[in-house]
């Protein structure tokens, strides 16, 4: 897990793209504000040489920047595949960080940034299909989006080293998962957010963020979400979307079980695959894969490029 952590911090630190990322150097992508009022969001476009192309709309890890999936969008595009990411609030670029009274959970990311990256991907590409590609919590939220949003239709979804963070799915790891999970709803709660930079874990949060996923640890499912209280599990059992994923070797936050866990909380079919190895044979985990993001891209362009 460390050296997981260890490259999400050199990777968020490092957003040039150098020659030897692809084959193919591809222009810069075009920057775009989505109108979220405070969450003031932005979104980078990679354009495919085909406008009609599947979209792939990026959503990222928990704590993880847009700029460290520059290089699988850039891959996706190379491959075909018109490709997008978002800056999710307290991230990156983000003008916004997680203290006391700057709060965010689950539904203000899928009713705001999602939305408005969806929204976004319709308005610059009116042809093409559009999936959302979801990335470990980025997963989560995908579906969360799809489930609520049905006027905001997608041919599908992705999960790459996505899955559920119920305990029960990672064995001996259980007891000090439901642990971390207890850790993590006592910091929300005590100083109003999650701050994961002192842990090396999800950077700051917002509190409710991380209390609805410290429930979803304890439980295997998601509590009541948002102010008003939506239950989300009723509109994600009537989900039908096919779910493609892609399980990681050497994947500690999501091992196979906890992606078809989190898989199985919708109607649709799941297709599963595994990817064992990137950048001369390394395992790839929950991260390594973003600094060598081919074999993904291909995998994905396999899927999704005949739309």
């Amino acid at each position: 897990m460390p050296d997981d952590i260890l490259v999400v911090a050199a990777m968020a630190a490092t957003t040039g793209h150098t020659k030897s990322d692809m084959d193919i150097r591809l222009s810069d992508p075009e920057p775009h504000a989505l109108e979220l009022g405070p969450a003031r969001a932005s979104a980078w476009l990679h354009r495919a040489a085909d406008p009609e192309a599947p979209a792939l709309l990026i959503v990222p890890a928990l704590g993880t920047p847009a700029g460290a999936y520059r290089r699988l969008a850039e891959a996706l595009a190379a491959h075909g595949l018109n490709a997008l990411r978002v800056e999710l609030r307290g991230n990156g670029e983000s003008p916004v960080r997680a203290r006391r009274g700057i709060d965010w959970g689950y539904l203000d990311l899928v009713d705001d940034e999602l939305r408005a990256l969806y929204a976004l991907a319709r308005a610059e590409l009116p042809d093409a299909p559009p999936v959302l590609l979801g990335h470990s919590l980025g997963g989560h939220l995908a579906l969360l989006h799809q489930a609520r949003h049905p006027d905001q239709p997608t041919i599908g979804v992705a999960l790459v080293a996505s899955g559920s963070p119920w305990h029960r799915q990672f064995g001996a790891l259980s007891p000090l998962l439901r642990a971390f999970g207890v850790l993590t709803r006592a910091m929300a709660e005590r100083l109003g957010a999650f701050r994961g930079d002192w842990l090396g874990f999800g950077g700051a949060q917002g509190a409710s963020l991380m209390r609805e996923w410290a429930h979803f640890l304890a439980t295997g499912r998601l509590p009541p979400l948002g102010a008003e209280g939506w239950d989300p599990h009723p509109a994600l059992a009537r989900l039908q979307r096919p779910v493609f994923a892609i399980s990681m070797r050497r994947d500690h936050y999501a091992p196979p079980a906890a992606t078809e866990h989190l898989a199985s909380l919708t109607a649709g079919p799941l297709e599963l695959r595994r990817l064992e190895s990137v950048g001369g044979g390394r395992p790839p985990g929950h991260f390594l894969w973003l600094r060598h993001p081919e074999p993904v891209a291909r995998l994905l362009a396999e899927r999704f490029a005949a739309g």
